[in-house]
């Protein structure tokens, strides 16, 4: 005879999680859903552009999304603030994707993360004032609150405006109260933040008049 022992347990239940795949010929936005910052990749016409790099594991699922829309070699990568969540995954992207362009405020930190990853890309564009730049048939306006002659504060995030035909996207990250207060040119369609408590303030929102807010 033989008997079987059963013990009362409880199935583990692993969500789903969303396979994001290449949009092609089209313009499109991939919002990586991190612990802490957000990262975002933007493809246009094979090009390719990346906002922010978390490290840990939303640093491995923004690798693996970056390598399942088809993306071998960044064109773009913009580093809005060094807070470590925002560049603790920089050198693994540097070394894996290659990026063409790499664009930060080239303010000093003491960060770990900003000697590495700026060891491994030492030709980097440092943005000390605002700038246009191209992203295929886009217009991106990098915004920075600190070339207005004031003090540095820590609030100090480049904002990332995307112009495609006539739909406006601004990437405020960690753009809070102060640096909100420092820089214009921001009325977009859709306003995709961070979401600290310290930022999207009435005035800013105003301002921006934004039909959807993603945060």
């Amino acid at each position: 005879n033989t008997s079987t022992n059963t013990t009362n347990s409880t199935p583990i239940v692993i969500p789903l999680v969303p396979i994001l795949v290449p949009v092609n010929d089209r313009f499109a936005v991939y919002i990586i859903d991190n612990e802490q910052k957000g990262s975002y990749i933007l493809t246009l016409n094979k090009k390719s552009m990346l906002i922010n790099a978390a490290g840990g594991a939303d640093g491995l699922r923004l690798l693996k999304t970056v390598k399942n829309i088809g993306v071998a070699k960044l064109d773009r990568f913009i580093i809005t603030n060094n807070l470590d969540d925002n560049i603790a995954g920089a050198p693994q992207i540097i070394l894996r994707t290659s990026p063409i362009d790499l664009i930060h405020s080239g303010i000093p930190s003491t960060s770990s993360y900003y000697k590495q990853y700026t060891s491994l890309y030492p030709n980097s564009t440092i943005l000390p004032s605002d700038k246009v730049i191209s992203f295929d048939d886009s217009i991106v306006d990098l915004i920075v609150p600190y070339d207005d002659g004031n003090a540095l504060t820590s609030d100090n995030s480049i904002v990332v405006k995307v112009t495609y035909g006539g739909n406006k996207l601004l990437f405020t990250s960690d753009c809070a109260i102060d640096c909100e207060s420092r820089i214009s040119n921001v009325e977009a369609d859709v306003l995709i933040s961070n979401g600290g408590c310290d930022s999207l303030n009435l005035a800013f929102l105003q301002d921006v008049s934004p039909e959807l807010v993603i945060f």
